[in-house]
């Protein structure tokens, strides 16, 4: 009799328990399959065609819309890759995303790196984001800082890499990224900033325009601000192959411009990029050290303000 009080009590009991915490279970389901569902239809609206931007014209970026609705009028002159000069695209390589060419849209070293950082300074000030991720956010995605936003930006990542190969992805990227107040893509800004079109670059050039991607509308060759001179010679001793540069030195291509350092080309498919000089991980990360935090994220404020850190 005692044992059927005490355990008859303690079953009834843990029968109740289960009762309670099995509807809490079915309803955090429910709830988790809703939010699933309506998350699936969001991406549905917004899901781009992958397959017809594998070629022909370079779409136009949802930022460039904005800012000529916003502004009337911006700079851009979309161009073939196989017009620019090689330089600029492993002189932007170098600086945004040094393993583009290895990873498949997401790079998880520098992503460790990204929340590394992050944690150090104690708020989101590094997103770890490719130069795939940015043309995503470039294209399609709205510009606040949010991990629903970052959770769709890799999901269609990864899904514009199975469509388009590098070379196309970086078609894109160097036509629509900005590179000053209502300057986008590099055709329009070498046509800006130095009165000569793409296909032709020197070292300073292209370490300028590389340089410019952090806050284009704040440090860029027009503004020509410390943080702008010191970010390009940092991309400048880099790209002659010095890799922890002295701090008061000028890089060689300023201290002899008729004699510049031959450009560091990244390892890449042979019909844009020939010889490469190897370029360690961690070196070429150094960028990351400059107090704009990631080594480049082109998007992330309205252009009409003067700041996209």
């Amino acid at each position: 009799m005692i044992f059927k009080k005490v355990f008859g009590g303690f079953w009834q009991g843990a029968c109740l328990v289960w009762k309670v915490w099995s509807n809490v279970l079915a309803l955090a389901i429910t709830v988790l399959f809703a939010i699933a569902g309506w998350e699936a239809y969001r991406l549905a609206q917004i899901w781009p065609d992958f397959g017809a931007m594998a070629v022909g014209a370079v779409p136009k970026s949802k930022f460039i819309a904005e800012a000529e609705a916003t502004h009337g009028n911006v700079r851009w002159q979309p161009v073939a890759l196989t017009t620019i000069d090689r330089k600029i695209a492993d002189t932007v390589i170098l600086a945004e995303d040094v393993r583009f060419w290895r990873h498949y849209g997401v790079d998880l070293p520098a992503l460790g790196d990204a929340i590394e950082r992050n944690i150090e300074v104690g708020h989101l000030q590094v997103g770890g984001s490719t130069i795939s991720q940015q043309t995503v956010k470039n294209l399609f995605l709205h510009r606040e800082r949010t991990l629903r936003r970052k959770g769709t930006e890799v999901v269609m990542t990864l899904a514009m890499e199975r469509n388009l190969d590098k070379e196309r992805i970086l078609e894109i990227y160097l036509n629509i990224a900005q590179f000053g107040p209502r300057i986008y893509g590099v055709e329009a800004a070498m046509r800006h900033y130095f009165g000569k079109s793409a296909t032709a670059a020197s070292d300073i050039e292209a370490a300028s325009l590389a340089a410019s991607l952090p806050s284009p509308s704040k440090h860029n060759p027009e503004t020509a601000t410390r943080e702008f001179e010191r970010r390009r010679n940092k991309i400048l001793w880099f790209m002659a192959g010095n890799f922890h540069p002295p701090r008061d030195e000028s890089p060689p291509q300023l201290a002899a411009p008729a004699a510049p350092a031959a450009t560091v080309a990244l390892s890449a498919p042979t019909n844009l990029t020939s010889a490469s000089l190897p370029i360690t991980d961690t070196a070429a990360n150094g960028l990351m050290d400059d107090a704009t935090g990631e080594a480049a994220d082109n998007s992330e404020l309205p252009e009409d303000v003067d700041e996209t850190e």
